[in-house]
């Protein structure tokens, strides 16, 4: 009888699930087709960076060991995360474009609540399908290389607030607004790779650390709350307008999930720059290393 009830309490959930499925079945299988490109053309350019970075960067194959101060052979897991920082940094860029022109057409450009709750790009579509495509390419990398269980959670997050845009073609706006935090990682993935080289510790490197910093405060500190607030504003003072699906139990749904994952995400974002702010006082001297024994 338990399993029973609740199967009549989802029913209405998944009905308008499958009813959304069923009406935009001919969008769906596009989203999906741009999604397996978008994936596969990941893991080409990943084999693309291994093939030239084996050939023309010496630091691919070896690094040079902090104790020792002799060249090490990089490991297979240590060369898979070298390949998939080549690939985050092109396609984060990309996105972070694709993004941002959705967001000047839906947001700053004009005023209209029911464009930036039903409006939609050529820009958001396919930033969200690449957004979705390449969440899953770091994951596979990730179990390939032995990543920490928070980034798995941190990619579950994010595939599941891109599907619910994908569904219902509605909120690109937010998916494009929030889809900005992807700007920080063009820094990183670069701060990443120098510090990978020889290039550690140099003018190029400082400077990577520096827009890293820069780019967290404004994409992530402070644009992602924003997008929330707007979010909340809308579904207060524009009820009829701001909706992902006109089902409520579905509506209410999707705000559970997005604010807890935006809460969620948030929290990460401000542990990670914790530890930037950290390493960046380190780096400039406010705070002194400490003296290995």
């Amino acid at each position: 009888e338990g399993e029973s009830q609740w199967a009549c309490r989802r029913m209405p959930f998944m009905d308008e699930l499958q009813r959304l499925v069923s009406e935009r079945s001919e969008e769906l299988t596009e989203n999906g087709r741009l999604i397996a490109m978008y994936f596969l053309g990941c893991w080409g350019a990943h084999l693309i960076s291994s093939v030239v970075s084996s050939a023309l960067v010496p630091s691919y194959t070896s690094s040079v060991n902090k104790d020792t101060n002799k060249p090490t052979p990089r490991t297979m897991k240590e060369k898979i995360v070298w390949d998939m920082n080549m690939v985050s940094l092109v396609a984060s860029a990309a996105m972070f474009a694709l993004y941002f022109k959705t967001f000047l057409e839906l947001f700053w450009n004009q005023s209209d609540v029911e464009q930036r709750w039903a409006g939609t790009t050529i820009w958001s579509m396919h930033a969200i399908n690449l957004h979705i495509a390449c969440t899953i390419y770091e994951a596979t990398t990730y179990v390939l290389s032995g990543k920490e269980l928070q980034f798995y959670l941190h990619h579950v997050v994010v595939i599941g607030n891109c599907s619910y845009m994908l569904v219902t073609g509605r909120g690109h706006l937010w998916c494009s607004w929030l889809g900005l935090v992807e700007g920080t990682n063009v820094p990183l993935c670069s701060l990443t790779f120098l510090g990978s080289t020889s290039f550690k510790g140099g003018l190029l490197y400082t400077l990577s650390g520096v827009m890293l910093w820069i780019s967290y405060v404004v994409l992530r500190v402070i644009s992602a709350p924003a997008a929330m607030y707007y979010i909340y504003l809308d579904s207060q003072n524009h009820p009829g307008s701001a909706w992902i699906s006109k089902d409520p139990e579905f509506n209410t749904g999707w705000y559970v999930f997005v604010y807890a994952s935006g809460a969620f995400l948030w929290g990460l974002s401000m542990y990670w720059f914790y530890l930037i702010t950290k390493g960046l006082l380190k780096a400039i001297g406010v705070i002194k290393k400490k003296k290995t024994p």
